[in-house]
């Protein structure tokens, strides 16, 4: 009898581990995007504001073992020029002095849209190649960005940067 009683619980221990993270949507103004459930909302609201033109109105996010990610929606007091905002991203990671070898894997408009921009950068922050997923989407005078830091051979982090960066949606104004 305490053999089954443990066989049960290993098994119900084991199938409620492999639960699916369900996924969410987000709207920022007229614009959806699907996330993981378990991201946090205001994940980068309180950090330092890097310039007086720019408010962050929302952000999600999460640390995990592997990665780290960050969905955020920033108004501008100013028009934006989007290759601008790429060179900005760009620059950030080749200047920063405790990266090594720094190189910029894929870049370029997203589907074709001239007001989305989607890059890969990879280099090694110590021993392992690292991955940097930024893509940018300009919405009049506010920015969607989406970023993803994440293990160079992490199959399950592609899936998930490319699955929240793919679901983004304009929304009808009906």
């Amino acid at each position: 009898m305490n053999k089954k009683l443990l066989y049960i619980l290993l098994i119900t221990i084991i199938l409620s581990s492999c639960k699916k993270i369900e996924n969410i949507t987000v709207i920022f103004d007229d614009i959806t995007i699907d996330i993981p459930e378990n991201f946090e909302q205001n994940y980068i609201n309180n950090m330092i504001e890097y310039n007086p033109n720019f408010k962050i109105i929302d952000s999600y996010g999460i640390e995990t073992k592997t990665s780290i990610y960050n969905v955020s929606y920033t108004k501008s007091n100013y028009p934006i020029d989007i290759l601008a905002s790429k060179e900005g991203i760009i620059n950030g990671v080749i200047n920063n002095k405790v990266l090594k070898e720094v190189k910029v894997e894929k870049e370029g408009y997203y589907k074709e849209q001239t007001n989305a921009y989607d890059m890969l950068i990879s280099y090694y922050y110590g021993p392992n190649k690292t991955y940097q997923r930024s893509f940018i989407m300009i919405n009049g005078n506010n920015i969607i960005q989406i970023t993803a830091i994440y293990n160079a051979n992490s199959k399950k982090d592609d899936k998930t940067i490319n699955g929240i960066i793919n679901s983004i949606k304009q929304r009808d104004n009906n």
